[in-house]
């Protein structure tokens, strides 16, 4: 019986495929595994880590994210910025105010303007630049003037940060108000060019397993686009829905069946690479 699990579970398609693998003494490149527990932090040192500590040459990664059994090769950059704004914490009835809050809305709204601006940017690959507003936090009690302030939004950007940063240097740095806190970091969108040593290998595993070969662009950040950045041809490749991610974690599911396939498929790509 076909049976729901959460996506994060999709590691166990992974590690049941490497235990077969290591195994089998007739590969002619052997496999290895990697499992990293600080993506979704935004810190990614696991995999930084690794890629400047590795020593062994790398043919190429398969990067364990939920693409429905498609081969991600084109990949968004991002750009994340994290503001935070001091205030003071008194009554409301204070005479004393420090109009915290009040004092942000020209940022607020010179903010809007920049995430309507940059979704204007397209790719005829990657589409529109995806933007979001994710955090606008302050005070905890109606009648109590907020201590802190913080504000949150991202890009999925699809051309270099440069493009990005000139506008907003442009129409939100003449609203930033002294003392604020900002916090800033993007990576490029990234091509993954899979070897052509190996692709033929990779569409014949697909076709071995009853899959159709195909290729999609892919929004999230994911560790691709650092390993790529870092000379190691890397794609993502997974069961289950990526728009699943991060919703409620009842909703967050893939079958055991799209799990067994994908053992199935990696198990076969590493053979047919080892011809």
């Amino acid at each position: 019986e076909d049976a729901a699990i959460s996506i994060g579970d999709l590691v166990a398609g992974a590690i049941s495929a490497f235990k077969e693998l290591i195994r089998d003494n007739s590969l002619k490149y052997p496999p290895a595994l990697l499992i990293t527990g600080d993506e979704e932090a935004n810190a990614f040192a696991g995999i930084k880590n690794f890629l400047q500590t590795n020593q062994r040459p790398i043919a190429f990664a398969i990067n364990g994210e939920p693409t429905n059994l498609k081969v991600a090769t084109e990949f968004r950059g991002a750009s994340i910025y994290d503001m935070e704004m001091s205030g003071y914490a008194k009554h409301s009835s204070s005479p004393d105010n420090d109009k915290l809050i009040e004092r942000m809305i020209p940022l607020l709204n010179a903010i809007q303007r920049f995430l309507d601006e940059v979704r204007k940017i397209k790719n005829d690959i990657l589409g529109e630049t995806i933007a979001a507003f994710t955090i606008l936090n302050a005070g905890v009690k109606s009648n109590q003037l907020p201590e802190n302030l913080k504000i949150a939004f991202n890009l999925r950007t699809v051309t270099a940060s440069e493009c990005y940063e000139n506008l907003y240097r442009e129409i939100i740095g003449p609203h930033l108000p002294q003392g604020i806190v900002v916090k800033y970091f993007s990576f490029d969108p990234v091509h993954a060019k899979i070897p052509e040593t190996y692709l033929a290998s990779i569409i014949a595993a697909f076709k071995k397993n009853g899959l159709l070969y195909d290729t999609v662009p892919v929004n999230a950040l994911t560790e691709a686009t650092l390993m790529n950045q870092s000379g190691i041809p890397s794609f993502d490749l997974g069961p289950g829905n990526m728009l699943l991610a991060h919703v409620r974690p009842e909703d967050e599911r893939i079958s055991t069946r799209d799990i067994e396939t994908y053992r199935a498929l990696l198990v076969e790509i590493v053979k047919q690479c080892s011809l």
